[in-house]
């Protein structure tokens, strides 16, 4: 029905403050231009580790502390210092743990968790502790020894050298620290004085320990070892390799072996009885570096570079990584469900070879995540690559066809596996989860847990698919796109591009697949596509989503972008550069992850409609301000909204143009450039429906044209991008 408005001067403030209004909001609804990185790990060194009062305990750079019951899942505790201050060392003794660290930094703790923090008398930093005799002594800068029998209070024991400490142990009723130009000093009276020993070298020595025999080890650079039977008197042996830097040495008290770690190599010497030494080194099977090794609860523990842990159960023959390592996660797939985020995929432990194993990941926040309770198969099924959410459970899949189920996200059911064959991709939608992979590998399912393979056979690779409007559509390599209603027949669609789909989703009344070399598809029905691609782009789409009257998309390098419909295309500020392989929506913001450390997250603003839904909007609002006056307000009845929209936006030769909301009206199509000048002018009658017109874009200058869509009594401008 016709709008009929009799104009009063008080009318034009109302409707041009109306219209600011819109601009603002319209604007602002899209304000997720920043995102903020979200590292799973400190990218911090882990320099030591103890265990007691039923916790591991590991302190490190900038004040770290890490508290773990089991040694697998990790919880980051505050520290008195903040982080201003290394933590160099820590032990369990007596009931209690005790740290040193930077500046003569001391602190105490009865469960771990809570920390006190006691003045050292000195601001020398502490390298090292150890407790025998009922007494704590600690070493650092500067030939630096504190002795305490509580380790609050403290006595200053140093002496003139000023050569620093880096270790000390206790054993055979004696200390023993070493240092700097082969510095070797014991004491028998729990650290009041301290007599030289010749150490028989003059290298610098990093570390000490004893085993269950009463023979001392000290390590140190240049491949240095030295030992003692009790601590006097010291032998040293000689390494064919003298790049060697040993940087710390345990013992396992009830075999008496020795295992040394290599900083520079990342590998360990090992030694039975501390004489004789173990060739070739034994590797760690990590590229990050190791600073400490501990023998705690039955294994050797080390510690290092981004929070890495690795254990051996094996006397040092062979290392392994019971916790995750999240430096070396990668992200394939991502969903919302239950109020929580879960991320999929892998990780290698930071291995460079070894066994690499599935993952998924939980968060409410975006900013804490935790490790969830997967099936991990001996043969393979190592990498989730996709995650869905519907009938209150999560369904993943990935390599070997493998498929578990959660109702939390954070406990997972095995459901099947099909060694040699890959799920790629996995969605809900119709009563039905369908999931799909290479070799033309479909599945469907009613219940996430029992599966049947589709009658529709073929060669391709599917890469993704989604559900929307009653339809399944899936996409692939060779730009790929077919539909089904039922997830058992599938009709083949022509996309309009040969290139790679990776994703495919639905939104504002569309469908938009994405891919490789700058690939994008739209449909408005899911059966005639058509697509754009760059095959000399430096851009690659990888996952795409829909929320809040927008598509949000990832790709390559770290690259994010903002599509909204008839109105933009936005390049968004991405904080990494590692390719982002999955992007999804959840608890009021977008998330987004791939590579090491690629995760990010931005705030969705609610209800960010594009700028032709908002207009229709503050139409419906000027009316409800004029309604009050009935001189002002005639013959109102609800209309549908007038839309104008483009696609594909930028361009390369053509577009189409879509309009809703103009049933049985005159419409005048106008495409110009920013000069003014006329390309294209054309007058239709709109029946029912929507209306869709091709506009050919044959011009060869790039840059920005204005397509202005008008009836009788609407009128609407979109902006149009030519490549």
């Amino acid at each position: 029905m016709k709008l009929s408005i009799t104009i009063r001067p008080t009318i034009y403030f109302t409707r041009a403050l109306l219209v600011f209004l819109l601009f603002v909001q319209t604007f602002a609804a899209h304000a997720q231009i920043d995102w903020t990185s979200r590292p799973l790990l400190p990218d911090n060194i882990l320099f030591d580790v103890a265990f007691g009062a039923g916790k591991y305990v590991a302190v490190g750079q900038s004040g770290m502390i890490r508290v773990s019951t089991d040694g697998i899942t990790w919880n980051e505790r505050s520290s008195p210092v903040g982080k201003t201050r290394n933590l160099r060392r820590i032990i369990y003794a007596n009931g209690f743990f005790v740290v040193v660290g930077d500046l003569g930094t001391v602190m105490t703790s009865t469960d771990g968790l809570n920390w006190y923090q006691h003045n050292s008398g000195t601001d020398r930093n502490l390298y090292s502790i150890a407790y025998g005799g009922g007494t704590f002594v600690a070493v650092g800068m500067w030939g630096c020894r504190l002795t305490s029998s509580s380790g609050i209070d403290w006595t200053n024991r140093s002496d003139k050298q000023q050569n620093s400490l880096y270790d000390v142990v206790y054993g055979n009723g004696l200390f023993v620290s070493v240092g700097d130009s082969g510095i070797l000093k014991t004491s028998s009276d729990n650290g009041a004085t301290w007599t030289a020993r010749v150490s028989a070298t003059t290298n610098t020595l990093y570390g000490v320990s004893m085993n269950k025999f009463g023979r001392f080890v000290a390590v140190g650079i240049k491949g240095t070892i030295i030992s003692s039977a009790v601590g006097m008197d010291w032998t040293s042996y000689s390494l064919i390799d003298q790049t060697l830097i040993l940087k710390a040495v345990a013992s396992n008290p009830n075999t008496g072996k020795f295992v040394v770690m290599i900083q520079n190599k990342n590998k360990v010497l090992t030694s039975a009885d501390g004489v004789s030494w173990n060739t070739p080194l034994v590797g760690t099977a990590i590229d990050q570096t190791l600073y400490s090794v501990r023998y705690l609860q039955n294994q050797f523990l080390a510690t290092g570079e981004g929070c890495m842990f690795r254990s051996s159960y094996t006397d040092g023959a062979t290392w392994v990584s019971e916790t995750v390592n999240h430096w070396k996660t990668f992200i394939c797939g991502s969903a919302y469900g239950n109020g929580r985020l879960v991320l999929a995929g892998g990780s290698n432990n930071g291995e460079i070879y070894g066994t690499q194993r599935n993952l998924i990941l939980t968060t409410l926040d975006g900013i804490n995540y935790k490790a969830a309770e997967t099936i991990q198969l001996n043969l393979g099924a190592s990498v989730f690559t996709s995650v869905t959410f519907g009938k209150g459970l999560f369904v993943a899949v990935g390599t070997d066809a493998i498929i578990q189920t959660s109702t939390d996200g954070y406990v997972w059911s095995y459901s099947r596996v099909e060694y040699g064959q890959r799920l790629e991709g996995v969605a809900y939608g119709g009563g039905k989860f369908v999931a799909v992979g290479d070799n033309g590998l479909i599945l469907y399912s009613s219940d996430g847990k029992s599966w049947i393979k589709a009658v529709t056979k073929s060669s391709y690779h599917y890469k993704a698919v989604a559900y929307a409007n009653g339809m399944f559509v899936l996409v692939g390599l060779q730009g790929v796109v077919a539909t089904s209603t039922d997830g058992n027949q599938w009709t083949f669609r022509a996309s309009g591009t040969p290139y790679p789909l990776e994703s495919v989703t639905y939104g504002n009344g569309r469908w938009i697949a994405v891919g490789l070399a700058k690939s994008f598809a739209t449909s408005f029905d899911g059966k005639i596509w058509v697509a754009t691609s760059d095959p000399y782009s430096d851009i690659d789409y990888l996952d795409v989503v829909y929320e809040n009257g927008q598509f949000v998309i990832c790709g390559r390098d770290g690259k994010l972008f903002r599509y909204v419909p008839g109105v933009s295309w936005t390049a968004l500020k991405s904080k990494v550069t590692v390719d982002l392989l999955t992007i999804t929506y959840g608890n009021g913001m977008f998330i987004t992850a791939g590579g090491y450390q690629g995760i990010q997250t931005s705030p969705g603003i609610s209800s960010p409609a594009p700028a032709q839904q908002s207009a229709f909007s503050a139409d419906n609002t000027m009316r409800s301000a004029f309604a009050g006056d009935s001189t002002g307000l005639e013959n109102f009845a609800p209309e549908v909204a007038f839309k104008a929209t483009t696609y594909p936006n930028p361009v390369l030769d053509q577009f189409s143009v879509n309009v809703e909301g103009a049933n049985g009206e005159t419409i005048r199509l106008q495409l110009s450039d920013v000069s003014g000048r006329t390309i294209f002018d054309k007058v239709v009658k709109a029946q029912n429906g929507v209306y869709q017109e091709e506009i050919p874009m044959a011009q060869k200058q790039t840059g920005l044209y204005l397509m202005r869509v008008s009836t009788p009594t609407q009128t609407q401008t979109v902006k149009v991008l030519k490549k």
